[in-house]
């Protein structure tokens, strides 16, 4: 199917889409002084401790990052400090060169007016086999109970016992707009 017969299709429905690619930093290329990527942090969170052991390795003109002795209840999450401007019925198109074993897990968090935490909407899960793999995820951006979402921030991980290497990690803002009359 060409790309006009896409953009006809879509018209037809009475709806059209955009996308631009975010700013996530996920090329992993500036570190900060405890070697962890500039732009992103280990989630706090309780169920995420303790955390991995870590560890990056540049090749081939890319940063590769690798977790291992992943012990947390619920394994273990990086957040990005870079949030985007979103709203419900957008959503965020991730891929990544991934590899490794278990299972990793891919998501967001949203945020009302103001930078006010809203909550975080459901991960999508990968299988990691031994070589790498180019994934692409699609996350839908919603609100939360009443919780109008404005922006949002990406979020990875993995599963307890899992072992992951992940580099190139890239995201598409796809917002749906209404054509206009």
């Amino acid at each position: 199917m060409t790309k006009n017969m896409v953009s006809i299709l879509i018209a037809a429905a009475g709806t059209m889409l955009s996308a631009a690619e975010l700013n996530i930093s996920g090329n992993f290329a500036r570190l900060q002084t405890s070697g962890f990527p500039h732009d992103w942090y280990l989630n706090g969170y309780a169920g995420y401790k303790p955390e991995p052991k870590f560890d990056s390795v540049a090749e081939n003109g890319l940063r590769i990052l690798h977790f291992s002795d992943i012990k947390g209840k619920s394994g273990f999450g990086v957040s990005s400090r870079k949030p985007f401007a979103c709203t419900a019925g957008n959503k965020v198109v991730v891929t990544a060169k991934v590899k490794g074993s278990g299972a990793a897990w891919f998501g967001l968090q949203t945020f009302q007016e103001g930078n006010k935490w809203s909550g975080v909407l459901p991960a999508k899960s990968v299988i990691l086999g031994k070589d790498f793999q180019k994934i692409r995820v699609e996350l839908p951006v919603q609100d939360i109970r009443d919780r109008k979402t404005v922006s949002a921030i990406l979020t990875f991980g993995a599963v307890k016992n899992a072992e992951l290497y992940i580099s190139d990690l890239r995201a598409e803002l796809v917002e749906k707009q209404e054509p206009k009359n």
